[in-house]
């Protein structure tokens, strides 16, 4: 009995240490979310953030890309790139405080490479 009994807590211990390291990590990390409705597929896409910068794949349309990242400072969000038409894709978005997490990026692109920016955090 007292051994079952042991082996249940340890169990229990183990389950919320798990639950606490995902919460954490999904709650502390930074993420941008790019969705292409703009009809055509995007080709090329940077996006900086202070130092970092994000490169992403090809992005068909109607589809969404995500990429996770750091803020070690003060910075914006700068955006390059093209669609597969030629249509330039650019511009400065937003604001992050360094050290901060919990932050959503969000980027809608639009016919004509117009860009559309919400974040949340």
């Amino acid at each position: 009995m007292r051994k079952r009994f042991g082996m249940r807590s340890m169990m229990i211990g183990v389950a919320a240490i798990a639950l606490l390291a995902a919460f954490t990590t999904t709650s502390t990390r930074n993420r941008i979310v790019v969705e292409n409705q703009s009809g055509v597929a995007v080709s090329s896409l940077k996006i900086a953030v202070g130092k970092d910068t994000i490169r992403f794949g090809a992005i068909p349309s109607g589809g969404t890309a995500y990429a996770d990242f750091q803020i070690h400072s003060d910075a914006n969000f700068t955006v390059s790139g093209a669609l597969a038409d030629g249509s330039p894709l650019s511009g400065d978005f937003g604001y992050v405080d360094g050290g901060a997490y919990g932050e959503t990026a969000h980027f809608s692109i639009d016919p004509g490479g117009k860009l559309r920016f919400r974040q949340d955090g």
